[in-house]
């Protein structure tokens, strides 16, 4: 049968201001979610993060992690 994907990559672009990491990781606590890797790259303007996480409720992260003031852009991959 078909591979069950177990973990996922959420690649999120944001405006560079203070508490950005705390909601999105927040977002992902408050979903029960569990983050296996985490990486935070910015700039004076813009930052990019990328989290491997489990795939229950992916979308529904992705969905609120788009609904920040501060996100450009959220998307998700399969790894």
């Amino acid at each position: 049968g078909p591979e069950v994907v177990e973990e996922v990559i959420i690649i999120n672009g944001h405006k560079n201001v203070t508490g950005v990491l705390g909601e999105i990781n927040g977002i992902i606590s408050d979903l029960k979610g569990n983050i296996r890797r985490q990486f935070l790259s910015t700039d004076s303007k813009v930052g990019y993060l990328i989290l491997d996480v489990g795939r229950d409720k992916v979308q529904s992260a992705v969905d609120r992690i788009n609904g920040l003031e501060t996100t450009i852009s959220t998307r998700w991959v399969a790894k």
